[in-house]
């Protein structure tokens, strides 16, 4: 579930991947249709049918995409683009790509309000206070530092601190899908929608990369395509 846009800098990695963010939003199939044709209709004839395999039929290649394109459209819930740079040297990936999450809550939260349905009524807690507690998890469970550096004169407080800690991060994967999956529902998402979460600018900070690989791993859904550039 993750798809990577390989390229040197400055060779329109970012523009490719912003092309199919638009691409595939609500109304971006329809006006990439009327802008490939209007290209393809004022194209030269040796343009149409040129190609590193003989003749081409741009039009109907054209189509094809846009038709997929408009397939993908309305089963996909695309999140804002990530930008890694800059990434504060205190935000680790995990928290970043819980955080990702907000604007997703925030629909969510705000459909359920509009339907006159209270977030009492379903099974857990509600979905902003369990992506909140994820959040907290993925921050503590990464940082430790506050914790080894700040211990208390009481060991058993600080057991108790450790515990809870680890704890947390070891439900971290699962809470991680669960919240997914309940975002999804009250969204109001078929059982065949995805979330899209674009990240781009990673090659401005390859110190990083090791870490939001393992975070990737960690966040694995398989409703949830990481698109990265």
């Amino acid at each position: 579930r993750t798809l990577f846009i390989d390229g040197k800098r400055g060779s329109g990695k970012t523009s490719l991947l912003l092309t199919l963010l638009d691409l595939w939003s609500q109304d971006g199939a329809r006006r990439w249709r009327t802008q490939l044709s209007a290209v393809v209709d004022g194209a030269p004839a040796p343009f149409l049918a040129a190609g590193p395999r003989g003749a081409v039929d741009w039009r109907s290649a054209c189509g094809v995409v846009i038709d997929e394109a408009q397939r993908l459209s309305g089963r996909l819930r695309i999140l804002p683009v990530l930008d890694f740079d800059p990434l504060p040297q205190h935000l680790h990936p995990y928290s970043w790509l819980v955080l990702a999450l907000k604007p997703l809550v925030d629909t969510a939260e705000g459909r359920q309000g509009a339907a006159g349905q209270s977030w009492g009524e379903l099974p857990r807690s509600s979905l902003r206070d369990r992506w909140q507690r994820v959040l907290h998890h993925a921050i503590a469970g990464w940082n430790s530092e506050g914790l080894t550096t700040r211990r208390s004169e009481d060991v058993e407080d600080f057991a108790v601190q450790e515990s809870q800690r680890s704890r947390g991060w070891m439900d971290l994967k699962g809470d991680w899908r669960g919240l997914v999956d309940d975002l999804l529902s009250a969204a109001g998402c078929g059982d065949g929608d995805c979330i899209v979460l674009p990240i781009d600018d990673i090659d401005l900070h390859p110190h990083h990369a090791d870490a939001l690989l393992h975070a990737l791993r960690l966040t694995f859904h398989p409703r949830l395509i990481f698109l990265l550039a």
